[in-house]
């Protein structure tokens, strides 16, 4: 099967083939057919797990896209419009067929901030010169302390994590915005989790709670020792042993590229894409314009789930560290990401009818049972209507959509939320070409939400053309 890749577009048109028989998921394992048609591919991870980030993208499903001309060619502009941590941006990099230019667009700061590190390789010797002269900073005696404005800070981080924080922050102030400026703020962001008094085995931060593990089991051991450690981490020791780590991870990129272009993360709404410049530590400049019309040929995507996961809450702690956002900002960005679940009385007097029936349909059955409910519904796919009409509208005539979508429940019944996306896209003119159907295997997703959310076990990879 090694071989298989050779001609891809046999691969292609047998599952347009097949789909087409009776237009129905196809079951296929992308990690299973990565390992087995390329083994190089499967193996080499480069910076893919630099930073955690939770529902991150399976990276072989981006990988297995790539590879087909029909979708994307050597010329091609890509975007990935909620590109997360950057796993599709960092596979169309490494890609061996290489592209015009891969774009993406992040509302999530760090999400920028690790898009950017993970995609842009750094000459070895100026890496080494640059981390020396920044490490003379960061080793400097100083007692200014730098720490977030936050009311819950003492509630998550001991008295001398929130010192040893402040002061490795201070410095880290000092250094002037560059490539390995952003590395460092990664690698700070790093070890933030680590050194709290938060549960590490639970992405949305709880507080570490040893009595509900059994008595005398690894996991209660495991989390009184943390619990003890981190009333006095080794904050400067562990972000010494990040640095070393992610150092080795960083140069692999440059085993691999050359001469390519480098990916970039242009803006943060994908409900108006625009090109911005992306500065130091993930933030976008104030000057922006619009992404031209038909100026990309292929947007491949994970969007938002219906009940969308804690994405913002869940790195609170990182981004309220590093400054991305403040306290007021945090909860804001939470009300207004695709998805949320922040719904106001006046929200659902607002709600009216979708382009698809059969939204429509489901908002109403859900009306029935919670106007809450129905209220998150109808703003998620008015939202996707939004994102999918300006997708139209950037894509070239014949150019590719390609939704990675997970399922979902509402009010305990199953949802098929890529049936509803098609019947949204086809509104606007996408003709439906092909859906795979894969298992989720595990890779830090929020598997298990609350009761309306349900557990997401498979995702959908859908296949729309523009007409």
């Amino acid at each position: 099967m090694c071989d298989i890749l050779k001609n891809p577009t046999l691969i292609w048109d047998d599952l347009l083939r097949k789909y087409s028989r009776n237009n129905k998921p196809l079951d296929f394992n992308f990690r299973l057919f990565t390992k087995e048609a390329i083994p190089s591919v499967y193996k080499k991870k480069y910076t893919h797990f630099i930073h955690r980030y939770p529902g991150k993208v399976l990276r072989f499903i981006p990988s297995f896209i790539f590879r087909f001309s029909d979708l994307c060619q050597e010329d091609s502009v890509i975007l990935d419009p909620f590109c997360g941590s950057g796993t599709i941006l960092l596979e169309s990099l490494l890609c061996d067929n290489g592209f015009g230019k891969t774009f993406g667009v992040e509302i999530n700061p760090l999400g920028r901030l690790i898009s950017k590190v993970k995609t842009t390789p750094i000459e070895t010797n100026y890496f080494e010169e640059e981390l020396k002269k920044s490490l003379v900073i960061i080793n400097k005696n100083s007692k200014e302390i730098n720490k977030p404005d936050y009311s819950a800070l003492g509630f998550w981080f001991s008295e001398q994590a929130i010192k040893k924080l402040g002061l490795l922050k201070a410095k880290l102030d000092l250094l002037p915005s560059t490539d390995v400026t952003d590395f460092f703020w990664l690698t700070f962001s790093n070890i933030i989790r680590e050194v709290s008094l938060a549960d590490p085995l639970v992405p949305p931060p709880v507080k570490i709670n040893p009595t509900k593990y059994e008595a005398n089991s690894l996991k209660q051991k495991n989390s009184l020792d943390l619990l003890q450690r981190n009333q006095n981490p080794p904050v400067i020791q562990l972000f010494a042993q990040k640095i070393e780590k992610n150092k080795t991870i960083v140069k692999s990129l440059n085993e691999k590229i050359e001469h390519k272009h480098v990916p970039e993360v242009i803006w943060n709404d994908a409900r108006n894409i625009r090109i911005g410049r992306l500065n130091g530590k993930g933030r976008l400049s104030e000057k922006s314009r619009q992404l031209r019309n038909y100026s990309v040929d292929l947007i491949l995507t994970s969007p938002p789930y219906l009940s969308a996961q804690k994405y913002i809450r869940s790195q609170k702690l990182e981004l309220l560290w590093l400054g991305l956002l403040d306290e007021n900002e945090v909860r804001r960005m939470e009300r207004e990401i695709i998805g949320t679940e922040h719904i106001l009385k006046k929200d659902i007097a607002k709600i009216e009818k979708t382009k698809s029936p059969s939204v429509n349909n489901l908002i109403n059955w859900a009306m029935k049972k919670s106007p809450v409910v129905a209220c998150k519904a109808y703003k998620y796919f008015k939202n996707m209507e939004i994102i999918i009409d300006e997708f139209f509208r950037i894509l070239k005539s014949g150019g590719h959509l390609v939704f990675i979508l997970g399922n979902n429940s509402l009010l305990h019944e199953s949802i098929s939320t890529y049936e509803y996306i098609i019947e949204v896209a086809e509104f606007f003119d996408f003709e439906l070409k092909l859906v795979l159907k894969d298992k989720i295997r595990g890779r830090g997703m929020f598997t298990k939400r609350h009761n309306s959310g349900g557990l997401i076990t498979e995702e959908y990879v859908v296949v729309l053309q523009k007409k």
